[in-house]
């Protein structure tokens, strides 16, 4: 049987259309996948600014959602700001209104204080004990009174509030220390100008059971002379009263802080660090009745080469970081000297220095402790130190940060104690 020729035809012509559409329908499903593929691509190389709402003040949750709205991601960190309601956003970094892209961190502080705390029995202890224990519970104790009692001298005899009574935020403690039973009063005598050796020993030779010299002031040809004392002399107390001698220290051996009041940070910085200081704890304030600059810094007398100065700052944080080394560019309220170059937002070096003897915590000079040290940064949460310490060891230390906004948090015996962003 021969196949009609037309009907050959018609098939041929028939398998070519259906080639044709197949080849027209896969070249149109590519064209569809390179468009998205494209767009894809410039979304994710395309990240949106957004305006930097302000949180501050809100609750947290609060703040939380509105940031994770604008495409933020908000990381929250404790602070203890009197005055301020719980849990509510008391800082926030960078500063409101300023232009960030979608997706970064937005650190802010949230106001958590020590929870409530029962104010233990201290009647009986001996006033180191009780020092020691409220320092434990995180007790301010803002009253230290003296006197004469049947118990023996240094013995807490009272207190107030009473024990088991559960301090709220902001309440202090009061102590009365006996100072013994009654006695004949002591006459202080005039012990100015001796050397201070000579005048505790003297003190203590009279009946004077509590007597301490502590640094007073500078000399540069009467170092380690009285230059003051309390009570004053001619003063008629009990025994066991503290009397203190104020002694003056080599003007060879300490350095004078400089006065950097009203300057911008990264001026105050180069004075600090030419005066043979370093730059401590940078803390902000707003404060629209002052001018913007240093308000104050700690200690601001005489101190000994090295020492971490701490700044109070008018104004808020740059969005670059303070660097440290002479002859860097320093964030803060202004950009830097002009002509200066800003740091970057990579990687860099910040100093650490943790001595409890230019912090007055007693209890750490008399009584090792351990000291932790938590960074937390661009490269995430990491211990970077975590150390027993001797009673009244300090350590000091440099480290490499990520970002522009690392927190470093230091905890003694495990309970969190400061955070900063150096």
């Amino acid at each position: 049987m021969v196949d009609d020729p037309r009907t050959a035809t018609e098939a041929r012509a028939q398998a070519y259309r259906r080639k044709r559409f197949r080849l027209m329908a896969v070249a149109a499903l590519l064209l569809v996948v390179t468009v998205f593929a494209a767009i894809s691509v410039r979304d994710y190389f395309t990240v949106g600014e957004v305006d930097l709402p302000d949180v501050q003040g809100m609750a947290y949750p609060d703040a939380a959602r509105v940031l994770r709205q604008a495409g933020l991601d908000p990381e929250a960190y404790s602070e203890d700001v009197p005055g301020a309601g719980l849990n509510v956003v008391t800082t926030q970094a960078p500063a409101p209104g300023a232009g960030v892209r979608k997706g970064r961190i937005i650190h802010v502080g949230v106001n958590t204080p020590p929870a409530a705390t029962e104010v233990p029995p201290l009647v009986g202890l001996s006033e180191s004990q009780a020092l020691q224990r409220t320092h434990e519970l995180h007790i301010q104790v803002t009253s230290l009174d003296y006197r004469t009692d049947p118990k023996p001298s240094g013995q807490v005899v009272a207190q107030t509030p009473e024990p088991g009574t559960v301090l709220k935020q902001g309440q202090d403690l009061a102590l009365t220390v006996s100072t013994g039973p009654q006695r004949t009063p002591l006459k202080v005598p005039d012990v100015s100008g001796m050397p201070y050796e000579a005048a505790v020993r003297q003190l203590e030779a009279m009946g004077f059971t509590q007597v301490e010299a502590l640094p007073g002031g500078v000399s540069f040809d009467k170092v380690g002379d009285v230059i003051a004392q309390h009570p004053a002399s001619g003063a008629e107390v009990p025994p066991g009263t503290p009397v203190a001698v104020f002694y003056a220290l080599s003007g060879r051996t300490i350095v004078k802080v400089p006065e950097v009041a009203g300057q911008p940070l990264w001026r105050a910085q180069f004075a600090l660090e030419a005066a043979q200081l370093k730059v401590g704890h940078v803390t902000y304030v707003q404060e629209a009745g002052k001018p913007q600059g240093v308000l104050e810094v700690q200690p601001s007398s005489y101190t000994v080469p090295g020492t971490p100065v701490e700044i109070k700052v008018n104004g808020t944080p740059a969005s670059q970081p303070l660097s440290q080394g002479a002859g860097s560019g320093i964030g803060g309220l202004d950009a830097g000297p002009p002509g200066g170059g800003g740091a970057s937002a990579g990687t860099r070096t910040v100093p650490f220095t943790f001595d409890p003897a230019s912090m007055g915590l007693r209890r750490l000079m008399e009584q090792p402790y351990r000291l932790k040290l938590v960074v937390r940064d661009a490269a995430g949460e990491r211990t970077v130190l975590d150390r027993q310490m001797k009673a009244g060891e300090s350590v000091s230390m440099t480290l490499q940060v990520e970002g522009s906004s690392p927190l470093l948090q230091t905890y003694i015996d495990g309970v969190f104690f400061q955070a900063w962003r150096p």
